[in-house]
């Protein structure tokens, strides 16, 4: 009996161990970001399909670019924190 004991705790110490050491990259993972879309359009109101846009972190200097779709959309999926220029 006292054998079986010893085999449970050393499954549950492992299964422990296991799900910690999934999950930390989850948390290490997390970061200050959001995502930016919008919509292009002339001076009309149509929409501008295939059109360059910019972002710009002023602080950085970073910049990203995209290009809008056939419907004028366009998505930076993930833009860190911070004072951002379209």
């Amino acid at each position: 009996m006292k054998h079986n004991h010893r085999i449970l705790f050393a499954t549950a110490g492992c299964a422990c161990f296991l799900a910690l050491m999934l999950a930390l990259p989850a948390a290490w993972a997390q970061q200050a970001a959001g995502s930016i879309t919008g919509l292009v359009t002339d001076a009309s109101g149509s929409v501008v399909a295939n059109a360059t846009v910019t972002a710009r972190d002023v602080e950085q200097g970073t910049t990203w670019v995209t290009k809008t779709t056939g419907a004028g959309l366009y998505e930076f999926p993930t833009i860190p924190i911070g004072r951002i220029e379209i």
